[in-house]
This record gives structure tokens, sequence and C-alpha cells, in this order.
């Protein structure tokens, strides 16, 4: 294998590697008086290749078991998080010790390991080793309380509590007397929280938007409240939404074309608390100019209401269809940017034009309007 985690091209190379127990190298018995050797062989190539034929370079060890008067070290627990989801009635738990052991829990923080009454199940043999932290021991954890207090004791060297075949029952306990116990016990702390995970606010939620141009731009946003403190992780489609992590939670879609979209909804949060809900919207697209709905003159102003939020101009003219082919940023703007528009009005003739705000404007006029009468065009 590999010598190392980043196996490059480095002058000095650092390899981790767990010393193999004595049983593996044939001798079937945990006896201090033991020995064995073995050796690691390397051979290592530089960057041209050079080296791969060469001899191997042999690491001498020797493995002998010393006396241990260590008690194991509870390194690591699993999940890392004290915090469960609000409706959680038990929780598989992991602690990792620093040498194979046997583990015990119980409600009472003071009892001895003998005396606790709960056994844990522990992966203890030497070439159990599941991690950096250690060697695994797991149980189920009842939770019957928003806070829920649990006390593991360890044992280390758990081949001595082990009846190998033929032994005296003093001879059993002369060896279990020999395994260290932790002198204090392990607090596993599981935290149930208050309030269920929510989500309080979705935007867009059946709203219809109009669009001038495809594709779009359509802006989804997520509120979260509850749970551990409101923060979570959203998803759409399976997928993290794009801003996240936080209470507030954005998605960002620049290729929306006319149609009908939903989007499921999940946000999870840090201790499995889930919330689930949809955002729907409709899109629709302008591709028409606005449209003079209705004209008239109030008090010497002339006032024009539009279909649309849009803004108007007009030019001066004597009415001539062909003068309409004016260009909408050479008229006089009017009065009003929604659906109402006005300008003084002096019983001439107005040629009107008006464009929405995806600058969609007719060719033609939308009205000319002269003295009392108009003309739509």
């Amino acid at each position: 294998g590999d010598f190392g985690f980043s196996n490059i091209f480095l002058y000095n190379h650092t390899h981790f590697f767990e010393v193999p127990d004595l049983t593996s190298l044939g001798i079937e018995s945990y006896d201090p008086s033991k020995r064995m050797d073995f050796n690691l062989y390397v051979r290592c190539i530089d960057g041209n290749g050079n080296g791969k034929d060469s001899s191997e370079f042999a690491i001498n060890i020797c493995v002998k078991p010393g006396e241990d008067r260590a008690p194991p070290v509870v390194t690591q627990r699993v999940p890392a998080s004290e915090n469960v989801k609000f409706d959680a009635k038990e929780l598989h738990g992991e602690v990792f010790t620093s040498e194979p052991a046997t583990c015990k829990w119980s409600l009472d923080s003071g009892k001895k390991y003998d005396d606790m009454e709960n056994n844990m199940g522990c992966a203890n043999d030497l070439s159990d080793r599941a991690s950096l932290f250690g060697w695994s021991c797991n149980t189920t954890f009842p939770i019957n309380q928003d806070e829920n207090k649990f006390y593991i004791k360890c044992k280390d060297q758990p081949w001595y509590g082990v009846d190998w075949g033929g032994e005296s029952s003093d001879k059993i306990k002369a060896n279990e007397s020999k395994r260290n116990e932790m002198p204090s016990a392990y607090e596993f702390i599981i935290k149930k929280t208050k309030t269920p995970l929510e989500i309080v606010s979705v935007k867009p939620n059946n709203e219809t938007f109009l669009l001038g141009v495809q594709p779009g731009t359509v802006t989804l946003e997520i509120e979260t409240s509850g749970g551990v403190d409101g923060r979570a992780t959203c998803y759409l489609f399976g997928r993290e939404m794009g801003e996240t992590f936080g209470s507030t939670h954005r998605q960002i879609f620049n290729q929306i074309y006319q149609g009908a979209y939903e989007f499921p909804i999940l946000c999870k949060d840090s201790a499995g608390n889930t919330a689930e809900a949809s955002s729907s919207f409709n899109v629709k697209l302008d591709v028409d100019s606005p449209v003079v709905t209705r004209v008239y003159n109030q008090d010497g102003s002339l006032v024009v209401i539009t279909d649309e939020t849009s803004t108007c101009a007009f030019v001066k003219g004597e009415g001539k269809k062909d003068r309409c082919n004016f260009l909408f940023e050479n008229g006089t703007l009017m009065t009003g940017d929604g659906n109402f528009h006005s300008a003084q009005f002096d019983g001439g003739t107005y040629l009107i034009k008006c464009k929405d705000k995806w600058d969609h404007v007719p060719d033609t006029c939308n009205l000319v309007v002269s003295g009392d009468q108009r003309e739509a065009l």
C-alpha cells in the first residue's frame, strides 16, 4: 500500500499504522512474557521512476505487551451534538475509547463499573480499531425527558474478563483485577429540542409573474424557526438550496419560462428535525404593447388609462396617421407611470404612444386625440 496519507514526492514521509496484536502474529494468548518481531518493507521511487526495482528497506519492529496501568479514556461521542429531534424516543449512541475496552452505562453517576445496570456493545479486539478515535462501544439510550444524562464507565484489557476455558473462578477473578476502570464516569447528555422545526414563510406562494422576455428570473425565499435554533439546511428536489444553513434560505432561478411551477421544500436541522412545504407560482409572458382602455378631458387635462403599468408620450400634430411613426423617446412624456397618465390639453391634436416596463411599444400610435374626438389606431 501507499506510505502515508499524502504519498507525494517529498524528502520525509510519515505513516501511521496499528501495531498488530500477538494473536495475529501466531501467538494464541495475551501472555505478557511473549514477544514477536515483524518487518515492514518499504520501496521508494523518485519523479522519474528510479528506484522501483531496488531492494526494499526493512523496518524491524518488536511487539511485546507491557504492564497496562492506565484506564481507558473516552475520546469521542457520536452523535457529537447533544441535541435530538423534538419527538425522539430513543437514540443510538456511540463512544470511542483510547484502547480496547468494555463499557456500561447507568443513570447514577456514582456507581462503579460492576454495579452499572446496562452493558454496551463493544468492538474491542485489537484489530477492531474503527477510526483515529479508537474502539467503538454503542447502545440505544431511552429518551424520557427534555434533558437526559447517562453515565458511562469503561474497563480496559477486555481479554482478562473472558473465560478462556477450564480456568478456575479464582484465576478469572484475579485476571479481572488487572483491568483498569475509569475513575469517573463520562457524561453522555441528550437534549430534546423544545419545539419542532417549522417553515414559517415561503415566497413566492401561489403568485403569478409577468415576464416581458424569456428566460426570466425568480427568487425563492424561505424562513425557518424552531427546532434547535431556527437554523436548518433546506433542499429542493433533494439538492441543497443556493443559500441555506441559517434561518433564511434563498434560491435564484434564472432560467424561468412561461408556465406553472411547483418546488417541494424539505428543511432539516442539526438534530434531525424536519419540515416540509412547497412553493408554487405561474409565469405568463407579456409580448404585447399596452392598450389604452379609456381617454377623457378633465378640467383641461388629457387623461389616458392603460391596461397595464406603462409610460406614455405624445407629439402634437395635424392628426395624420403617417406621423405616428415617431420615436417614443422623441415624444413629450405624460405625467404618471402606472395605469393613469395625464398632460395639459389645449384642444389640439395629440398623437400618443405608450410602452410597458418591458419596453414594448407599438409601431403606430395607441391613440390620436383631437379636440373632443379620439381615434384609436
